[in-house]
């Protein structure tokens, strides 16, 4: 791992959830309520459904990272919930399928809350000079709304989402378009996520630096044997940005 310098860097791009936003346990309230409406078994399948659909969902974005035709986000979900509820040999019904998909969205946007030492590490970054920007995978339109609605959108110069570029990280459009939109080079850029695949590998592709922060208690052997790319820099938790800021 390399020593952090805060100098090396002219701007700093963000992942959304679970990163600079705890949103919560809202796509498991939302499949809860699908799996309510479709099975009187649903307590008995719950945590077993929410692994399958996780899995499967980004079995999704994996296949459109790998060439595949690009789908928005929300119908990755509503493919994912498909597959995973006929696993469970639960035949989907349409109405539930799309009012289910409303909730994963509304509930997206309502259960956000800033991370823990958010407001004081980007303030303390935008008083410095540096850009920020925000690029995430999920929902179109949600990170602007939500950081809006948090009174944060005004610290960051792009909050980018796949409707900028039709594509998801760990692609490089993205990171690209990011990049352009600040009028930076990769070279004086960091990136901080949480996703080793999207976020790591995405950056690492792309030539920016990057902070994985690793708050899952993943084993980064395991992740450098299967991806063949090493973070930069690796914390466990957003808060220990201030250390090193």
């Amino acid at each position: 791992m390399s020593e952090f310098r805060l100098e090396r860097y002219n701007a700093i791009l963000f992942d959304l959830d679970s990163t600079i936003l705890d949103t919560g346990i809202y796509a498991v309230d939302a499949s809860k309520w699908i799996l309510r409406q479709s099975t009187n078994k649903w307590t008995e399948i719950l945590e077993d459904f929410i692994a399958v659909l996780v899995e499967t969902y980004h079995n999704e974005i994996s296949k459109i990272a790998s060439g595949g035709k690009f789908k928005r986000p929300i119908d990755c979900v509503r493919d994912a919930l498909i597959v995973s509820l006929k696993e469970f040999h639960i035949e989907p019904v349409d109405e539930i399928l799309r009012n289910g998909l409303d909730m994963f969205r509304e509930f997206h946007i309502e259960y956000a809350s800033p991370t823990d030492g958010l407001r004081d590490i980007i303030d303390s970054l935008n008083k410095k000079g540096i850009e920020l920007g925000v690029i995430t995978n999920s929902f179109q339109g949600n990170a602007k709304r939500i950081l809006s609605n948090l009174n944060l959108d005004h610290y960051f110069s792009v909050i980018a989402d796949s409707s900028d570029y039709n594509a998801f990280k760990p692609m490089p459009d993205p990171f690209e378009f990011a990049l352009a939109k600040l009028g930076v080079s990769e070279t004086n850029t960091l990136y901080i996520g949480d996703e080793f695949y999207a976020d790591v590998v995405g950056a690492i592709r792309a030539g920016l630096a990057v902070v994985w922060i690793n708050n899952r208690e993943d084993v980064l052997e395991e992740n450098l044997r299967e991806y063949g790319v090493e973070p930069t820099f690796v914390i466990n938790s957003f808060s220990e940005l201030k250390e090193l800021i």
